[in-house]
């Protein structure tokens, strides 16, 4: 089961409901209302107001968090690809702050503030323009990770950042949106320098799949993927998911059933290409 952070914001408040952030959310679109915040510290200088301490404090379980991506695109990228860096830099500072808070330590910052970062980080996810609206506007898409990545970061924030049940959560749309998109784009022919990245992503279309028809494809795709990679156990899944964006406490059952599924797969002499 899925492991969802509901104590900590509840995302039926009225600030949130203010820009229409949770109907975004549900019918995975663009928030018709700006964001607007409640507090005047929850950024400094365009990134959340997370203080240097807190990300000393979280290295020990968060790892490189969100290292990964800097890895696969670097400082040289195309607008679209470089507003989801920005976009994901939010996601991993909020992190820190839901790694803080799982943790007991003491955040030098109010519930208001924590709410106008969680809603931030939220909004300008789902702000981010989708392949068919670049495609409509005619702008060159040259990375085509660009989708995948989005998606999959979506569904992230659904299980960490902007927590929805599953009556609620768009989770099938969202599995079924990133298969096509994966075999639309051909991504099941990797290059070896992406092959970090795209674990990464298959495994977030797999734990949004849970219990759905698409969940067996996703699970060929990464036992492909991993034997590619050499992956031999967990452990090692896990390594490279902490360079992404990945949560321990609340995500690591999910992903440990995975592996188990997996496993049992190959136990039964399932193909690899299956």
């Amino acid at each position: 089961m899925i492991f969802r952070l509901f104590y900590l914001v509840d995302c039926s408040d009225p600030m949130t409901n203010s820009c229409g952030l949770m109907s975004a959310c549900r019918f995975l679109q663009k928030p018709i209302f700006p964001f607007v915040a409640h507090s005047n510290d929850f950024a400094v200088n365009g990134r959340l107001a997370v203080g240097d301490e807190e990300r000393e404090w979280v290295m020990s379980t968060l790892g490189k968090l969100g290292s990964g991506f800097w890895e696969v695109w670097g400082p040289s990228t195309t607008v679209e690809v470089n507003q989801l860096c920005i976009v994901i830099q939010h996601v991993c500072d909020f992190t820190i702050v839901v790694e803080s808070h799982v943790q007991g330590r003491w955040m030098p910052r109010t519930f208001t503030e924590i709410i106008d970062q969680r809603n931030f980080v939220q909004h300008s996810l789902m702000s981010l323009q989708t392949k068919q609206e670049l495609v409509d506007s005619h702008s060159a898409i040259d990375e085509p990770l660009y989708e995948c990545c989005r998606l999959a970061v979506i569904v992230y924030s659904f299980l960490i950042i902007f927590p929805l049940p599953p009556v609620e959560g768009p989770f099938e749309a969202l599995a079924a949106q990133l298969q096509a998109d994966w075999i639309a784009t051909g991504l099941d022919r990797p290059t070896e320098s992406r092959f970090r990245i795209l674990l990464w992503i298959l495994v977030m279309g797999a734990i949004a799949a849970i219990g759905l028809p698409e969940r067996p494809w996703f699970l060929s795709q990464i036992r492909a993927l991993s034997w590619q990679m050499g992956i031999g156990d967990w452990e090692e899944t896990k390594d490279v998911l902490q360079s992404f964006l990945w949560l321990p406490s609340a995500s690591d059952l999910d992903g440990q059933d995975l592996w188990i599924e997996m496993l049992s797969d190959w136990c039964l002499g399932v193909p690899r290409d299956a």
